[in-house]
Protein backbone atom coordinates (compact mmCIF):
# COMPACT_ATOMS: atom_id res chain seq x y z
CA UNK A 1 0.00 0.00 0.00
CA UNK A 2 1.56 3.43 -1.49
CA UNK A 3 0.18 6.33 0.72
CA UNK A 4 -0.37 9.71 -0.97
CA UNK A 5 0.77 12.38 0.83
CA UNK A 6 0.57 16.78 0.15
CA UNK A 7 3.22 18.91 2.07
CA UNK A 8 1.71 22.11 2.60
CA UNK A 9 4.74 24.70 4.80
CA UNK A 10 4.78 28.68 3.67
CA UNK A 11 9.01 28.01 4.33
CA UNK A 12 10.61 26.82 1.35
CA UNK A 13 13.34 25.19 3.37
CA UNK A 14 11.08 23.45 5.90
CA UNK A 15 8.70 22.52 2.33
CA UNK A 16 11.90 20.76 0.98
CA UNK A 17 13.16 19.09 4.40
CA UNK A 18 9.92 17.21 4.17
CA UNK A 19 10.00 16.22 1.00
CA UNK A 20 13.83 14.61 1.49
CA UNK A 21 12.47 12.16 5.00
CA UNK A 22 9.74 11.57 2.43
CA UNK A 23 11.60 10.83 -0.31
CA UNK A 24 13.26 7.90 1.80
CA UNK A 25 9.84 6.02 2.11
CA UNK A 26 9.09 3.76 -0.69
CA UNK A 27 5.61 3.61 0.75
CA UNK A 28 4.72 7.14 0.99
CA UNK A 29 4.16 9.09 -2.45
CA UNK A 30 4.56 12.97 -2.46
CA UNK A 31 1.96 13.85 -5.17
CA UNK A 32 1.82 17.62 -4.44
CA UNK A 33 2.86 19.96 -2.39
CA UNK A 34 2.35 24.21 -1.80
CA UNK A 35 3.17 26.93 0.11
CA UNK A 36 0.05 28.95 1.17
CA UNK A 37 -3.37 28.11 2.59
CA UNK A 38 -5.59 28.94 -0.85
CA UNK A 39 -3.44 26.07 -2.87
CA UNK A 40 -3.84 23.91 -0.39
CA UNK A 41 -7.97 23.79 0.27
CA UNK A 42 -7.06 23.40 -4.23
CA UNK A 43 -4.88 20.56 -4.24
CA UNK A 44 -6.49 18.98 -0.95
CA UNK A 45 -9.64 18.39 -2.72
CA UNK A 46 -8.50 17.64 -6.56
CA UNK A 47 -5.50 15.38 -5.99
CA UNK A 48 -7.30 13.60 -2.28
CA UNK A 49 -4.32 12.80 -0.16
CA UNK A 50 -4.39 10.08 2.06
CA UNK A 51 -1.84 12.53 4.54
CA UNK A 52 -1.35 15.99 4.17
CA UNK A 53 1.62 17.34 6.31
CA UNK A 54 -0.06 20.92 7.70
CA UNK A 55 1.48 24.07 8.67
CA UNK A 56 -0.55 25.66 11.42
CA UNK A 57 0.52 29.55 11.00
CA UNK A 58 0.55 30.61 7.12
CA UNK A 59 -0.24 34.29 5.75
CA UNK A 60 -3.94 35.14 5.25
CA UNK A 61 -4.81 31.50 5.42
CA UNK A 62 -3.98 29.57 8.35
CA UNK A 63 -3.50 25.78 8.70
CA UNK A 64 -7.26 25.41 10.60
CA UNK A 65 -8.53 27.26 8.23
CA UNK A 66 -7.85 24.99 5.63
CA UNK A 67 -8.83 21.93 7.66
CA UNK A 68 -12.83 24.27 8.07
CA UNK A 69 -12.42 24.80 4.34
CA UNK A 70 -11.68 21.11 3.26
CA UNK A 71 -13.90 19.50 5.78
CA UNK A 72 -17.04 19.50 4.51
CA UNK A 73 -15.94 17.84 1.23
CA UNK A 74 -13.07 15.59 2.42
CA UNK A 75 -11.06 14.48 5.33
CA UNK A 76 -7.62 13.32 4.76
CA UNK A 77 -5.32 12.61 7.91
CA UNK A 78 -3.30 15.32 9.10
CA UNK A 79 -0.01 15.68 10.68
CA UNK A 80 0.63 19.68 11.95
CA UNK A 81 3.88 21.06 11.37
CA UNK A 82 4.08 24.43 14.10
CA UNK A 83 7.25 26.32 14.91
CA UNK A 84 5.14 27.57 18.09
CA UNK A 85 4.80 25.68 21.28
CA UNK A 86 2.00 28.53 22.38
CA UNK A 87 -0.52 26.85 20.14
CA UNK A 88 -1.81 24.48 22.97
CA UNK A 89 0.08 21.49 21.78
CA UNK A 90 -1.82 19.14 24.19
CA UNK A 91 -4.82 19.66 21.87
CA UNK A 92 -2.92 18.18 18.94
CA UNK A 93 -2.68 15.35 21.01
CA UNK A 94 -5.45 12.81 19.70
CA UNK A 95 -5.11 9.19 18.53
CA UNK A 96 -5.94 10.29 14.84
CA UNK A 97 -3.75 13.45 14.52
CA UNK A 98 0.09 13.91 15.40
CA UNK A 99 2.33 17.12 15.30
CA UNK A 100 5.67 18.12 14.38
CA UNK A 101 7.56 21.21 16.28
CA UNK A 102 9.82 22.99 14.44
CA UNK A 103 12.75 22.22 14.55
CA UNK A 104 12.48 17.88 15.01
CA UNK A 105 14.87 15.70 13.43
CA UNK A 106 14.20 12.47 11.63
CA UNK A 107 13.52 10.07 14.45
CA UNK A 108 10.74 12.27 15.59
CA UNK A 109 9.44 12.50 12.02
CA UNK A 110 9.03 8.62 11.58
CA UNK A 111 7.79 8.26 14.42
CA UNK A 112 4.34 10.80 13.72
CA UNK A 113 4.46 8.96 10.09
CA UNK A 114 4.01 5.33 11.52
CA UNK A 115 1.28 7.05 13.50
CA UNK A 116 -0.33 8.10 10.81
CA UNK A 117 0.00 4.93 8.67
CA UNK A 118 -1.99 3.42 11.55
CA UNK A 119 -5.21 5.72 11.33
CA UNK A 120 -4.86 5.41 7.79
CA UNK A 121 -4.70 1.68 7.61
CA UNK A 122 -7.53 1.70 10.07
CA UNK A 123 -9.91 4.34 8.18
CA UNK A 124 -11.69 5.29 11.18
CA UNK A 125 -13.00 8.30 9.76
CA UNK A 126 -16.39 8.55 11.63
CA UNK A 127 -13.79 8.95 14.69
CA UNK A 128 -11.54 11.12 12.68
CA UNK A 129 -14.65 13.88 11.75
CA UNK A 130 -15.36 13.67 15.70
CA UNK A 131 -12.43 14.58 16.52
CA UNK A 132 -11.69 17.36 13.76
CA UNK A 133 -14.36 19.02 14.68
CA UNK A 134 -13.24 18.90 18.78
CA UNK A 135 -10.62 20.04 17.68
CA UNK A 136 -11.60 23.09 15.61
CA UNK A 137 -14.19 24.06 17.87
CA UNK A 138 -11.44 24.36 21.02
CA UNK A 139 -8.90 26.11 18.74
CA UNK A 140 -11.63 28.76 17.53
CA UNK A 141 -11.95 29.36 21.31
CA UNK A 142 -8.19 28.89 22.45
CA UNK A 143 -7.04 31.15 19.72
CA UNK A 144 -7.66 34.40 20.64
CA UNK A 145 -5.92 34.08 24.29
CA UNK A 146 -2.79 32.59 22.61
CA UNK A 147 -2.01 36.17 20.89
CA UNK A 148 0.85 38.03 22.82
CA UNK A 149 -0.72 40.97 24.53
CA UNK A 150 2.86 42.58 25.44
CA UNK A 151 6.20 42.79 23.82
CA UNK A 152 9.61 42.32 25.66
CA UNK A 153 12.05 44.23 25.14
CA UNK A 154 15.55 44.22 26.38
CA UNK A 155 17.52 47.44 27.40
CA UNK A 156 21.08 46.89 29.42
CA UNK A 157 20.08 44.59 32.23
CA UNK A 158 16.48 45.82 32.28
CA UNK A 159 13.50 43.83 30.55
CA UNK A 160 10.65 46.65 29.31
CA UNK A 161 7.63 45.57 27.92
CA UNK A 162 5.32 47.13 25.36
CA UNK A 163 1.65 47.33 24.91
CA UNK A 164 0.63 45.51 21.82
CA UNK A 165 -2.18 47.91 21.42
CA UNK A 166 -0.29 50.58 21.56
CA UNK A 167 2.29 49.45 18.67
CA UNK A 168 1.16 51.38 15.29
CA UNK A 169 4.07 49.27 12.93
CA UNK A 170 6.49 47.00 12.62
CA UNK A 171 9.12 47.22 10.13
CA UNK A 172 11.98 44.49 9.61
CA UNK A 173 15.79 45.08 9.36
CA UNK A 174 17.86 41.93 8.95
CA UNK A 175 17.37 40.22 12.05
CA UNK A 176 16.01 42.70 14.05
CA UNK A 177 12.81 44.44 14.25
CA UNK A 178 11.67 48.36 14.59
CA UNK A 179 8.84 48.60 16.50
CA UNK A 180 6.40 51.90 16.38
CA UNK A 181 4.27 53.55 18.56
CA UNK A 182 1.78 55.78 19.19
CA UNK A 183 3.24 57.63 21.63
CA UNK A 184 6.09 58.47 18.94
CA UNK A 185 8.63 56.47 20.48
CA UNK A 186 10.44 53.49 18.96
CA UNK A 187 12.27 50.08 20.05
CA UNK A 188 14.20 47.49 18.50
CA UNK A 189 13.89 44.01 19.13
CA UNK A 190 15.64 40.75 18.07
CA UNK A 191 13.21 39.14 16.04
CA UNK A 192 11.79 37.90 12.88
CA UNK A 193 8.51 38.79 10.85
CA UNK A 194 7.54 35.68 10.41
CA UNK A 195 7.92 34.57 13.79
CA UNK A 196 5.89 37.67 15.31
CA UNK A 197 3.29 36.87 12.90
CA UNK A 198 2.16 33.99 13.96
CA UNK A 199 2.04 35.56 17.92
CA UNK A 200 -0.64 38.59 16.55
CA UNK A 201 -3.90 39.20 16.42
CA UNK A 202 -4.51 38.56 12.82
CA UNK A 203 -7.83 40.45 12.88
CA UNK A 204 -6.06 43.90 14.14
CA UNK A 205 -1.91 43.48 12.61
CA UNK A 206 -1.79 42.55 8.64
CA UNK A 207 1.38 41.72 7.25
CA UNK A 208 1.09 44.79 4.44
CA UNK A 209 5.10 43.91 2.70
CA UNK A 210 7.24 41.35 3.76
CA UNK A 211 9.25 44.02 5.56
CA UNK A 212 6.06 45.31 7.68
CA UNK A 213 3.00 44.50 9.97
CA UNK A 214 0.32 47.03 10.27
CA UNK A 215 -1.64 47.91 12.92
CA UNK A 216 -5.56 48.15 11.18
CA UNK A 217 -6.54 50.56 13.40
CA UNK A 218 -3.54 52.72 12.54
CA UNK A 219 -4.07 52.75 9.07
CA UNK A 220 -6.23 56.37 7.87
CA UNK A 221 -5.87 56.56 4.02
CA UNK A 222 -4.54 54.15 1.38
CA UNK A 223 -4.06 54.99 -2.36
CA UNK A 224 -3.00 53.62 -5.39
CA UNK A 225 0.77 53.35 -6.02
CA UNK A 226 3.14 51.96 -8.82
CA UNK A 227 2.84 48.38 -10.76
CA UNK A 228 -0.39 47.49 -8.73
CA UNK A 229 0.93 48.03 -5.27
CA UNK A 230 -0.54 50.86 -2.75
CA UNK A 231 0.61 53.43 0.23
CA UNK A 232 -0.71 52.66 3.35
CA UNK A 233 -0.95 56.63 5.12
CA UNK A 234 -0.92 56.06 9.10
CA UNK A 235 -2.36 58.11 11.94
CA UNK A 236 1.45 59.38 12.77
CA UNK A 237 1.92 60.23 9.19
CA UNK A 238 4.30 57.53 8.25
CA UNK A 239 3.36 55.78 4.88
CA UNK A 240 3.98 51.87 4.63
CA UNK A 241 3.45 49.97 0.97
CA UNK A 242 0.84 47.54 0.42
CA UNK A 243 1.89 44.74 -1.93
CA UNK A 244 -0.25 44.06 -5.09
CA UNK A 245 -0.29 40.15 -3.65
CA UNK A 246 -1.41 41.03 -0.04
CA UNK A 247 -4.01 43.65 -1.11
CA UNK A 248 -6.43 41.36 -1.36
CA UNK A 249 -6.34 40.06 2.25
CA UNK A 250 -6.10 43.33 3.76
CA UNK A 251 -9.86 44.77 1.56
CA UNK A 252 -11.38 41.61 3.17
CA UNK A 253 -10.24 42.53 6.82
CA UNK A 254 -11.09 45.69 6.34
CA UNK A 255 -13.95 45.60 4.31
CA UNK A 256 -12.50 47.86 2.17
Amino acid sequence: MQIKVIAIDDEPEALQNLKILLHERDDYLLIDSCTNGKTAIEIILEQKPDLVFLDIQMPEISGFDVISAVRPHFTPIYIFTTAYDQYAIHAFEVNAIDYLLKPFDDERFYTALQKAKKQIELKKNEDLNFKLDTLLQKTSIDKKAMYIKRIPVKLSNRVYFLEIEKVIYFKAENQYINVFLSNGTQHIIRDTLNRLEGELNPETFFRCHRSNIVNINEITQIEPFFSGDYILTLKNGDKLKLSKSRKEGLKKLMNW
